[in-house]
């Protein structure tokens, strides 16, 4: 995978550590969002050009920049997600968040 060689300035609410004010940290990642984007329809969609991937969120966990991308299709009447997956952004592993969005399961072995 191309280097972006980007640097990404992510507001990270500290809430969870007990602080009631955001910080701000400066990431360097390899895959821009357009980039994770992309992967990420190339990826899941398969034949099936009505699917729509976005970034929703960007996530610190562990260290590590993580897009939370959302899929998706559109229709007249309705908007219908088909899943929420987490794409690190450093080494461009695109994963399964589960149904609770608190593990990552890679995605060639979610179906073996």
């Amino acid at each position: 995978m191309k280097k972006a060689g980007l640097i990404v300035t992510v507001l990270v609410l500290c809430l969870l550590s007990g602080c009631k004010e955001p910080s701000e940290e400066t990431y360097e990642v390899n895959v821009d969002i357009e980039q994770a984007e992309q992967i990420a329809y190339e990826t899941l969609a398969g034949d099936d050009s009505e699917s729509l991937f976005m970034c929703e969120t960007i996530h610190v966990i562990d260290g590590e920049i993580y897009y939370l991308i959302r899929g998706f299709c559109n229709s007249e009447d309705k908007v219908t997600t088909f899943g929420w997956y987490l794409f690190n952004a450093q080494t461009g592993e695109l994963f399964d968040t589960g149904p609770a969005q608190n593990e990552r399961i890679p995605i060639d072995t979610k179906n073996p």
